[in-house]
């Protein structure tokens, strides 16, 4: 995805805390698809491209390193932010909450069997 594609959008952004990765996440990756899991996978169309990526104490990164916990600076537009708001509970530590949710760029249903 393009940001520019988005100009006539409202376009806002979030720092997102992002758990452990099964592999490198470049900065400047965009997401199609926000997934829950639980019973079944509920999947919603999402916008959002990470901008900027830390490990917490200010040192930046150019990706999320595989098994890495970061913060990234997330690019939305209203109803992706929306969404997260709804979901995704407000965190204070870096600790793992019960909850699971996956970002992706393909739809929630065609995932491999780990990512779930």
């Amino acid at each position: 995805m393009d940001i520019l594609k988005y100009r006539h959008a409202e376009v806002i952004s979030e720092f997102v805390f992002f758990d452990y990765s099964f592999f490198d996440i470049p900065k400047g990756t965009s997401f199609s698809f926000f997934c829950e899991f639980g019973d079944k996978i509920n999947s919603h169309f999402f916008f959002g491209k990470i901008i900027m990526v830390s490990q917490g104490f200010g040192l930046l990164y150019d990706k999320i390193p595989k098994g890495h916990r970061t913060l990234c600076h997330v690019v939305l537009n209203k109803g992706s932010y929306d969404l997260i708001h709804s979901k995704i509970p407000v965190v204070d530590l870096w600790s793992t909450f019960p909850e699971s949710f996956l970002l992706s760029s393909f739809p929630c249903s065609s995932l491999p069997t780990y990512a779930k």
